[in-house]
């Protein structure tokens, strides 16, 4: 009942919508909501399992951008693979440490899930083009 962390939250997830609104969703979303619908789990959490083996996907056409959360998250000195070390870390620190087979996914999903992911509105805004078979490929690193 902690008004204050409520409001706060509150806060967050309507500056939040107002970025993506803006900016696109992409790859990690269009994946994400897949293992939601399926397996019933809150899409926050899908997020937070996908994300981090769908920035190492995006780094490549990412560096900079990657880099500039590197050093947002660590130090003036961080790098694009920085920003993924600690995004994983701020995963694992809030207590999501689940992988997608720890809430009942299978690699007999992934092909369904791929194809659903790329049917998704959200990929238009991926800077890197992803292949069915790339996306089966992300959901089983992500195993």
């Amino acid at each position: 009942h902690d008004l204050a962390a409520r409001e706060s939250m509150l806060l967050a997830s309507c500056m939040a919508g107002m970025a993506f609104s803006s900016a696109g969703l992409g790859l990690c979303h269009a994946m994400a909501h897949q293992p939601g619908a399926a397996l019933h789990i809150p899409h926050g959490l899908a997020n937070a399992m996908l994300l981090p083996t769908v920035m190492e996907f995006n780094r490549m056409v990412c560096r900079e951008r990657f880099s500039q959360i590197g050093r947002a998250l660590r130090t003036k000195k961080s790098d694009d693979h920085d920003a993924i070390n600690a995004v994983s870390e701020l995963i694992a620190e809030v207590g999501i440490g689940k992988r997608l087979g720890d809430v009942g996914a299978t690699s007999a999903h992934y092909g369904a899930w791929a194809q659903a992911a790329q049917e998704d509105i959200c990929l238009r805004s991926n800077p890197r083009t992803a292949s069915l078979e790339q996306i089966v490929g992300l959901y089983a690193a992500a195993q």
